[in-house]
């Protein structure tokens, strides 16, 4: 996660300028793509794995707030120290990893939102 979070600053760094909006919705971006898959394979492995009802209860309406508290923060937890963003904006990114990651999240999603709702 943190090679994609730093792909996505990167690249927003690049048109914006801006250290603080770059890494802000880079963190929520990812955060929000691992949601979405984490979600989407719960959904997938309701049937095969027996207690993975639990973790599909975070995603309902109290607890999603804070399981998208806690994913911000996981992902800026991953993220420190911040002093290694410098660095890391100096080397090259791979538009090809956030592709596919946002394909694969927004395919899990799009199947858990539409074909698990049509049985």
């Amino acid at each position: 996660m943190r090679r994609l979070i730093a792909d996505v600053f990167k690249i927003l760094y690049k048109i914006t300028n801006n250290k603080l909006f770059s890494l802000s919705f880079a963190l929520i971006y990812i955060a929000i793509l691992n949601l979405l898959t984490i979600r989407g394979l719960c959904l997938l492995l309701s049937g095969l794995v027996p207690y993975i009802e639990l973790i599909s209860r975070i995603f309902s309406k109290p607890y999603i707030f804070v399981t998208i508290l806690v994913a911000i923060l996981l992902n800026f937890w991953i993220m420190l120290p911040l002093e290694n963003l410098s660095k890391e904006r100096q080397r090259p990114y791979s538009i090809a990893s956030i592709i596919i990651y946002t394909f694969v999240a927004l395919i899990l999603f799009l199947y858990s939102r539409y074909v698990i709702r049509a049985y």
